[in-house]
């Protein structure tokens, strides 16, 4: 061992003596009678505050439990691989079974952990997607809950779950006394705090009251709700300081009198009278220094807000500015330092409690020597050992928890620990171990699943019909157990945690490919498409691996895109890194996501709480533009000069060099000198549905002169066509595609096309059939009309003077809306153009991240962040020899009868009745009828898991097997629980 390795810790003579580190829990967990199951079985009345240990036990097989699998290491849908277990010593848990039997339920969105007192106990809250359906496929509310975990660890080779307590909300928001006597946990969209205490009969945990209401009526923005974030007890132990995430505040709750005592909006505006000055907002984390200093970290304005109490007033001292957005906090008393991990940058940064001062930034990495670099690692929560000589922090993103030696005057890097796939929190316990929790798992492949049904797949499938089967259900949370002993190995551990990232993979032959078709390619054009799996569209294609039992849009219905699979790449093999349009749309122009988008996501799509927040809108409000031009672009925009003033986006990424929000693709290429044109994406979309001068529909916009885009991100401001609307189930693509080809036939004129052209084309997202415009009132139909869209764009290109110099990049931002034999995230993707192999199939299992590093080198930008520069480029998919290509696109025989069809060409007629095709099953009265109340305005604001079922159903015929087979009312319907 080097002279550097730190020394053992005081713990490690106990560790040196235990056994059996890799032996699997056992299945024969200890009987409990305050389980989950229990709970379940007594029906979804249950109050919170009766006595759980009255209920009567249940067979050992349905109690709670950790469950260990494979301990292989797996590649992620990023491209990079996690192995939890090449820690020596240490184990993972890759599931926690709340309930089983025909639907069973694992643990989501573990994002926080607590010890007790004596460390002989883990406290793990969930905050992930709750929606749950029963065996006959009816929601069960009983199981849409969120879950407290009560877990022994007495004994850390075999950590056993003693009880888990429902709960309706959370968030992040968990504290506990100092005796571990009452716990006390954040009701997330609910807003109040949850209280419970510990029997001292039986040592059960049960409800301590009422919950205590933090009385906000609302969040501050357009519609949204209040959420609690962080939770901490004052010093005294006397008072709660809870955040009020969308409220901008700190609440105090008097514990005595279960009351909010005092509240504290920390906005400069409110507080200190400076009107429309950013501030304060989007709090997260809270904690308290020895003097009862209060230091709050506000994500969104990146800077710690310093409280102090005078006369019992609470009042902003100071704002101490911080490089990255900062979210979890720990306070360390012997040195006089808040510690702070923040996203948008690779480090823990160290603020000086006496001087209120920031001192600096710890980096992630010991070579690491630019403080501005942003690779992207998510540091997102920190903890110290016991003896206060190492500091800890997970990074959601490099999937690794890094280490740094305190007992020098000069903290200094000393490695990386390799966890599962996004850590989230970590406890070093008191028996010389750190446990750590994450949020996201593999959805699987080969292994009988598939993407977006309740019940599983379809009649007559190879895929085993099984319940709760959504993407975001197959994301489960695991537990980590890694010995303090590993400490000693952090050599051989980062240099794993390395390897996992594949720092540079790239080949020779991928640099020369690259450089060939760099001075070659002038322009790219990205086409972004909406939500359909590989299966669902090319699954009917003789060559490649496809299953056209799983076929909804079969030839017939897409007839361009099979014919730009098979005339240039099929690729058969390909994942959209993101679960849900949520995330998809960071990955498909960021090549990552932000922390809180992992943390909130989940959350928001089970109707558990937050906003829409990823397509440059926050809490509903567009932050790319200020003042008077954001009532201009939604006249719902309350007229407060204090609600989220300036531009700052708390779900926006820096760039790799550290430059503020501008980690998009567009970032890059206009900080290389790239001209660029935006047409849909990040515009303003509540702007279609403002309850006060919705914008029109217009076939024509620029001729009808109606403006049709606001923008949403302040960089693409500049670039964003007006007239070119953004996401809207009702407006077809065909629209979408002749407001393009206006201004491509201008640039044609100006022999001047845009080096990156972004281009959105939505409409196979499918919706809104009672407003649809011009009969594209059906799935089929809308999903014939998009591909209809991306062929025109084929064939314009194909016969301009740019057809030599431009490639097309087609991508689904995510696969959530259609069942897959292979992978959930398995989805369809095309590039088009000179130079692409022709009647090709590659099944290299690229990625999204591997398609933006294509684009990235073809146009000379650098990586957007460690992620993607980390993946190949796609160069199979490149033929230098084929400098010449062709297309001619031709509607599907769906769209004839269309009113849509009176503006083809006679040409495009005629081509569209070579191929005949039976018209839709159903008509747009039935699919308004079977989804009436669900809201396509925004992506994903649907319940999912239903529509999917509804459009098998309605598309294919085919019912379920006969013995899952129910009638409409037997989907999950979220109505009662947005």
């Amino acid at each position: 061992m080097s002279s550097n390795s730190p020394q053992k810790l005081p713990t490690s003579r106990f560790l040196s003596k235990r056994k059996g580190y890799h032996q699997p829990v056992t299945r024969n967990v200890q009987r409990i009678c305050l389980s989950l199951a229990i709970t379940l079985a007594l029906g979804s009345n249950l109050a919170l505050g009766q006595d759980l240990a009255a209920a009567r036990p249940v067979p050992d097989q349905q109690a709670p439990r950790l469950e260990q699998g494979s301990k292989a290491a797996q590649i992620l849908p990023t491209g990079q691989r996690v192995d939890p277990w090449a820690i020596p010593g240490g184990q993972f848990w890759d599931a926690i079974r709340l309930k089983d039997g025909p639907a069973p339920i694992d643990a989501r969105g573990l994002l926080r952990a607590l010890s007790s007192p004596d460390g002989q106990t883990l406290f793990l809250l969930t905050s992930g997607f709750k929606l749950n359906a029963d065996a006959a496929g009816k929601l069960s509310p009983a199981d849409s809950r969120q879950s407290i975990l009560v877990v022994n660890i007495h004994s850390p080779a075999h950590p056993r779950i003693e009880q888990v307590i429902p709960i309706t909300n959370s968030f992040v928001g968990m504290a506990l006394a100092s005796d571990g006597s009452t716990l006390y946990v954040g009701g997330g969209v609910d807003d109040k705090v949850q209280v419970f205490r510990k029997s001292s009969a039986n040592g059960s945990w049960a409800a301590a009251g009422a919950p205590i209401p933090l009385g906000h009526q609302s969040g501050l923005g357009i519609d949204v709700k209040p959420l609690t974030a962080g939770i901490q007890l004052s010093r005294n132990g006397q008072g709660l300081l809870v955040t009020n995430l969308y409220n901008d505040s700190l609440s105090y709750v008097d514990l005595a009198q279960r009351r909010v005592a005092w509240e504290l909006d920390l906005r400069p505006g409110p507080s200190e009278g400076k009107t429309g000055q950013p501030g304060g907002e989007s709090p997260f984390d809270v904690t308290q220094d020895e003097d009862g200093r209060i230091y709050v970290s506000s994500l969104r304005d990146r800077e710690i807000v310093v409280v102090e109490i005078q006369d019992q007033h609470p009042r902003v001292r100071t704002r101490i500015p911080t490089p990255g957005n900062p979210n979890r906090l720990l306070y360390d008393p012997k040195r006089h330092s808040l510690y702070v991990a923040m996203d948008n940058r690779d480090g823990v940064g160290i603020i000086d409690t006496r001087t209120l001062q920031y001192r600096k930034t710890l980096p992630v990495l010991a070579k690491q020597t630019d403080p501005h670099v942003n690779w992207g690692w998510s540091t997102n929560a920190l903890a110290m050992d016991p003896s206060g000589q190492f500091l800890f922090a997970t990074l959601g993103a490099m999937n690794a928890v890094a280490v740094w030696d305190l007992r020098e005057q000069h903290p200094t890097s000393r490695g990386l620990l390799p966890t599962a796939w996004s850590p989230q929190d970590l406890v070093v316990g008191n028996q010389g171990t750190l446990w750590v929790v994450n949020n996201k798992s593999n959805t699987p492949g080969h292994t009988g699943y598939c993407s977006g049904y309740i019940h599983g797949c379809i009649a007559d499938s190879p895929v085993t019909p099984r319940p709760n089967q959504y993407i975001l259900q197959l994301s489960l949370s695991g537990l980590q157990e890694i010995p303090l002993q590993a400490l000693q190995d952090l050599g051989s551990t980062t240099q794993a945690v390395l390897a996992n990232n594949q720092m540079d993979p790239i080949r020779p032959e991928d640099r020369q490919i690259m450089d060939f078709l760099r001075q070659r390619i002038r322009h790219v054009i990205y086409i972004v498409k909406e939500n359909r799996s590989y299966d669902q569209v090319l699954g009917d294609l003789p060559q490649g691996n496809g299953d056209p039992s799983l076929t909804e849009f079969p030839r017939s219905t897409t007839p361009n895109q099979h014919r730009l699979a098979e005339q240039f790449v099929l690729l058969d093999h390909f994942l959209d890194t993101g679960e849900v349009s949520g995330d998809g749309w960071a990955w498909s122009t960021a090549a990552r996501e932000l922390d809180i988008t992992s943390k909130i996501l989940p959350n928001n799509y089970g109707r558990g709480g937050g906003s829409y927040d990823w397509e440059g809108t926050s809490r509903n409000v567009n932050v790319g533009l200020q003042g008077a031009a954001r009532r201009q672009a939604n006249p719902n925009t309350p007229e407060d000069p204090n609600l989220l003033p300036g531009t700052a986006n708390w779900a926006a990424p820096d760039s790799s060099e550290g430059r503020y929000q501008q980690g998009y693709l567009w970032s890059a290429a206009l900080r290389a000198g790239k001209s660029l044109r935006n047409y849909g994406f990040f515009v303003d979309l509540q702007r279609y549905d403002a309850k006060e001068n919705p914008i029109p529909l217009a076939r024509f916009p620029h001729r009808e002169k109606v403006r049709q885009a606001y923008a949403a991100n302040p960089e693409l401001a500049p670039y964003t066509d007006p007239y070119f609307r953004g996401f809207d189930n009702a407006y077809p693509d065909y629209y979408r595609y002749l407001e393009w080809e206006r201004e491509f036939r201008g640039y044609v004129q100006q022999k001047r096309l845009p080096e990156l052209t972004l281009l959105r084309f939505m409409h196979d997202h499918t919706g809104s059939f009672k407003e649809a415009m011009d009969g594209i009132n059906t799935p089929e139909l809308q999903v014939a009309d998009n591909d209809y869209a991306v062929g025109l764009v084929a064939e314009q290109l194909a016969h301009s003077p740019f057809a030599h110099d431009t490639l097309i990049f087609v991508v689904e931002d995510d696969a959530q809306d259609g069942p897959d034999h292979l992978n959930a995230h398995r989805s369809t993707a095309y590039i088009i153009g000179p130079y692409v192999k022709q009647h090709a199939v590659v099944s290299t299992p690229y990625n999204t991240l591997n398609l933006l590093r294509t684009m990235e080198m073809i146009l000379g930008l650098p990586p957007l962040s460690g992620l993607d520069a980390a993946q190949r480029p796609m160069s199979e998919v490149f033929d230098p020899s084929q400098q010449h290509w062709d297309f001619r696109a031709c509607p599907s025989a769906l769209l004839l009868p269309s009113a849509l069809s009176q503006h083809f060409s006679p040409a495009q007629r005629s081509c569209g009745k070579i191929a005949t095709v039976a018209q839709p099953r159903h008509d747009a009265q039935y699919w308004a009828e079977k989804t009436k109340g669900m809201d396509f305005h925004v992506e994903d604001h649907i319940d999912t898991q239903k529509y999917n079922r509804i459009l098998w159903e309605g598309i294919m015929g085919t019912p379920y097997p006969e013995h899952l087979r129910l009638d409409t009312a037997g989907a999950i319907d979220t109505s009662d629980h947005d």
